[in-house]
């Protein structure tokens, strides 16, 4: 990285503008103290490389919320609440959390369980283990939830459902 240099700045050929918040603040370029500046940025980076450090070490297997996720997934399939329901839809804010946990839980659930799981977010029209011709968020959603979506009528004979739905709002 390159080294920052006070004679760097020409403060003649500076805009005052860059250098203003709001109406009533402004900044003096000579009032800025660029060697504390500089510290803390270096600390700020060692910071940020420790953090990189720390962050490969967590994988799937060490995801404790992922683990914790498996197991309630588990306790709902094995003991459902309803009669053999075992539809479970997973919320989450952002798509790649939904594209993370799909590409961690499908495999988990199609091996364990033997059920089909879909993701939907904004980003992705559908992606699911079922062997589904179209893979649209209408055909995911029916698979999902046949009875109001009235499947029988949509996709007759088709006995394929999706039982693990991973959604972004």
């Amino acid at each position: 990285m390159t080294e920052l240099i006070d004679d760097e700045f020409d403060l003649e050929d500076q805009n005052d503008d860059m250098f203003s918040f709001g109406k009533k603040i402004k900044i003096d370029l000579a009032d800025m103290d660029y060697t504390s500046w500089r510290e803390t940025l270096d600390k700020d980076r060692e910071t940020l490389k420790l953090l990189d450090i720390m962050i490969k070490d967590i994988t799937p297997e060490h995801d404790k919320k992922l683990q914790e996720l498996k197991k309630v997934i588990k306790g709902k399939i094995e003991n459902p609440i309803n009669w053999d329901n075992k539809k479970i839809i997973i919320f989450t804010a952002f798509a790649d959390t939904a594209e993370y946990l799909y590409e961690n839980l499908s495999p988990y659930i199609k091996d364990e369980f033997g059920l089909n799981t879909a993701i939907v977010t904004g980003s992705l029209d559908g992606k699911t283990t079922a062997k589904l011709a179209n893979r649209d968020l209408n055909t995911v959603l029916t698979c999902f939830s046949p009875f109001s979506k009235d499947k029988n009528l949509l996709m007759p004979g088709n006995t394929t459902e999706i039982d693990v739905l991973i959604a972004t709002d």
